[in-house]
């Protein structure tokens, strides 16, 4: 008889193993209006980076921020960059810890590794260092 620790780990294996098979699955495809399988990463990738400034970030900092951001679009697999910073909508749920946000677009996952070696990207991301609480967050999907 199987004592209830085996069981409990395998029905945690089996649940893990059903999580992975259901994120590869939306991870490949999706179904569009007619149910003919099509697949995501035909579409544009959307890179979203959050970031948590240091409390007392000068203004001429925070412009120093948004400018060396904005030089992302002399990469050319940068598409659609913007950027923002947090607006208060009275949401408990909002990230309100993380001050400003910026996104773009890439046209696969191809230009996404591109983008990431890049000197500009690798430069912003050593001078935006100093002036973080911490690392950025990040959210990748794919645009449908």
């Amino acid at each position: 008889m199987m004592s209830c620790f085996g069981l409990c780990t395998n029905c945690q294996q089996q649940s893990n193993q059903n999580i992975a098979q259901e994120r590869t699955i939306i991870e490949q495809a999706s179904f569009n209006e007619s149910t003919e399988l099509i697949k995501l990463s035909d579409f544009p990738l959307v890179h979203i980076v959050f970031l948590d400034l240091k409390d007392d970030i000068t203004i001429e900092e925070l412009s120093l921020i948004f400018k060396q951001i904005e030089s992302l679009n002399k990469i050319e697999e940068v598409n659609n960059l913007r950027i923002g910073s947090f607006e208060n909508m009275k949401d408990a749920r909002a990230m309100s810890n993380l001050e400003l946000a910026f996104d773009m677009e890439f046209e696969n996952k191809r230009t996404y590794k591109i983008y990431q070696n890049h000197q500009i990207h690798l430069d912003l991301k050593k001078n935006l260092g100093p002036m973080l609480n911490g690392p950025p967050v990040t959210y990748d999907f794919y645009k449908k």
